[in-house]
């Protein structure tokens, strides 16, 4: 498990292309792989900012609401997901 080193890479492709919504996205799954949940939170809500369709990165944001107990969070996020065109 190389978290660390994919974070590196993360933050290099967000540095060249700071608009793309998938290297966020990503790097959120991997700070989130290493317990930083408020990075890995930041990271999803930035990639929703550029795409507000980006399904996956809502998908991993209703995620860390459901760890956290956060029903009302993940009952938003879900609903989200089902109206997503």
């Amino acid at each position: 498990d190389d978290t660390v080193g994919a974070l590196a890479d993360f933050d290099r492709a967000i540095a060249l292309e700071p608009r793309g919504a998938a290297a966020w996205n990503y790097r959120g799954l991997a700070r989130q792989r290493q317990g930083d949940l408020g990075g890995a939170r930041a990271d999803f809500e930035e990639a929703l900012r550029l795409d507000p369709g980006f399904a996956m990165a809502r998908s991993n944001l209703a995620e860390l609401h459901r760890a956290a107990g956060d029903d009302a969070a993940l009952l938003a996020e879900l609903d989200e997901l089902i109206h997503l065109e």
